[in-house]
């Protein structure tokens, strides 16, 4: 039972990656689209809150599989940081889900909910270093020290990404595609290895059962 919880819960990372992945480059193709200052739209709201807000949600899920499968081998560290990286997803997803429904019915951002997202994206550099140097010295996971190094270089790819994006794009659009591609690529990695992880654990069980 443990293991098949595991695998869902990696299963929900890795979801939630594919999807920061697609929104850091979907945001490139947003920066092309007029979007009139005051007007609902619920469409962009709607885009946000399934590429960036629900991702988030699940790369919480995701945060608990790692927790609950190797809370113990990668020690205080790797727990401070996925607990701190929880916090700051749970507070991106709630700040950008507040703007996201800002955005769709009154066609404006919000302060509230930007004070809360850009915040979570500061704890979750935070808690993704921390724990990016957890991984890489437990090697609890398959590929984990490639994850390990998306975390842990996370603040310099986020500014070496927006410099080089945004001499390109739109500022907005390249800060997103730093932020998301980087982490959404990592949870590919993790989300993985947890599937893998739970995999091996119901198939050396299933023997046994029978």
């Amino acid at each position: 039972m443990k293991s098949e919880t595991v695998r869902r819960k990696g299963l929900a990372g890795l979801v939630g990656g594919a999807a920061w992945v697609f929104c850091g480059f979907g945001a490139l193709l947003l920066d092309e689209v007029e979007v009139e200052e005051g007007s609902a739209n619920v469409g962009l709201g709607v885009y946000f809150g399934l590429t960036v807000v629900l991702p988030a949600v699940l790369m919480i899920v995701g945060v608990s599989g790692l927790q609950q499968l190797h809370g113990r081998r990668y020690g205080r560290l790797g727990r401070a940081g996925a607990t701190v990286s929880g916090v700051g997803l749970a507070a991106v997803a709630v700040g950008l889900g507040w703007e996201s429904l800002s955005v769709a019915f009154r066609g404006e951002e919000n302060a509230f909910g930007f004070v809360v997202w850009t915040g979570g994206l500061l704890v979750l550099v935070v808690g993704s270093v921390v724990m990016g140097v957890a991984l890489w010295r437990a090697a609890v996971l398959p590929h984990g020290r490639a994850a390990s190094v998306m975390l842990g270089l996370l603040l310099p790819a986020i500014v070496a990404l927006d410099v080089v994006a945004g001499a390109l794009v739109d500022v907005g659009a390249a800060f997103w595609l730093a932020v998301t591609l980087p982490y959404g690529l990592a949870w590919l990695v993790l989300g993985s290895g947890l599937l893998s992880a739970g995999s091996e654990a119901v198939g050396h069980r299933t023997p046994a059962a029978a």
